[in-house]
């Protein structure tokens, strides 16, 4: 068990390497695309190469949610649709089901939940760091 609420799982697709750190892509179904940047080091500790299978991890409130598209520097950019949504008093949860039945999780503020009327079936964006993805086998 893990505590992490975001856990989607891939093939790795391609491994970019720089001087220090590589930037891996995960084939995630449907034409997703998920990312992480992680070491030199961790890529060769799991022994990654193109077709590996991977999980991609990483925190409720790592992820970005909004109602339309935008142009951010994130490589974990998702679309879907509301499943759920648990108004809380301080934090609130927003779980979108991406078209390839994946599921991510963000904590947001009940002001930002509020202002952004958050609903079960609106379509809605998810953006997420690759460096607040950690990889998994």
């Amino acid at each position: 068990m893990i505590s992490t609420r975001n856990n989607m799982s891939g093939k790795v697709s391609n491994i970019i390497e720089g001087s220090v750190n590589c930037l891996v892509q995960v084939d995630l179904g449907n034409g997703e695309v998920g990312a992480c940047n992680t070491s030199l080091k961790t890529v060769k500790e799991l022994g990654l190469a193109q077709g590996t299978d991977v999980k991609l991890l990483f925190k409720a409130p790592t992820v970005i949610v909004a109602n339309e598209q935008m142009n951010v520097g994130t490589q974990n950019k998702f679309y879907g649709k509301v499943v759920e949504a648990k108004k809380g008093d301080i934090v609130s949860l927003v779980k979108i089901e991406t078209k390839a039945g994946n599921k991510i999780s963000s904590l947001i503020t009940t002001e930002s939940f509020d202002e952004m009327n958050v609903q079960v079936g609106n379509e809605m964006y998810a953006y997420v760091k690759a460096m607040n993805v950690v990889l998994s086998k």
